[in-house]
């Protein structure tokens, strides 16, 4: 009975890309089975084939280039119209604006729009004097400005700007502004 077959290493055998060892194996085992010897014959066959056909490849016949360029001259001399190229531009156009929107749009986080975006900051607010009048005077009732508690105390209320009159201003400095 024969050990494993040496199927798998043929080509590289036929191509001389084995180390020493493998070499022998393959030489030993060939020369015992028939398979593998048939095998290997139709390998060194196909590299000789390839050995010979392979330079060839991709090389023009005789006169091939001769007959071609005077339609590769025609070709390139002719005016090409503009009407031709328009909608191979307008697609390729298109698709790139597609993909810059695209792309940006992956890139960029949510926006939002902001109602004031230039409001006021507290500190810019300053208290106005709010004159606030609770009783009515009286005929008999001394004049305000006859006592020394008629000063008139006024509210820090109002975050109007600062216009009017300092704290601590009478009744009468007030009605005479």
């Amino acid at each position: 009975m024969m050990r494993k077959h040496v199927k798998h290493l043929l080509t590289a055998y036929a191509h001389d890309q084995l180390s020493r060892p493998e070499r022998d194996r393959v030489a030993v085992h060939v020369r015992m089975c028939a398979d593998c010897r048939e095998a290997l014959r139709r390998e060194e066959r196909l590299a000789r084939d390839i050995a010979r056909d392979m330079p060839r490849i991709g090389q023009p016949r005789r006169g091939q280039l001769a007959r071609l360029w005077p339609a590769i001259w025609l070709d390139f001399r002719t005016p090409r119209r503009l009407s031709h190229w328009l909608p191979s531009y307008g697609v390729m156009l298109v698709l790139m604006l597609l993909c810059a929107f695209v792309v940006s749009s992956l890139f960029t986080g949510q926006k939002h729009a902001v109602a004031a975006p230039f409001q006021a900051v507290p500190a810019d607010v300053r208290p106005t004097v709010t004159p606030v009048h609770t009783i009515e005077p009286v005929a008999d009732a001394p004049k305000p400005s006859e006592t020394a508690s008629a000063r008139l105390i006024l509210p820090l209320a109002s975050p109007a700007p600062h216009a009017g009159p300092t704290l601590g201003m009478s009744i009468q400095e007030l009605d005479n502004r």
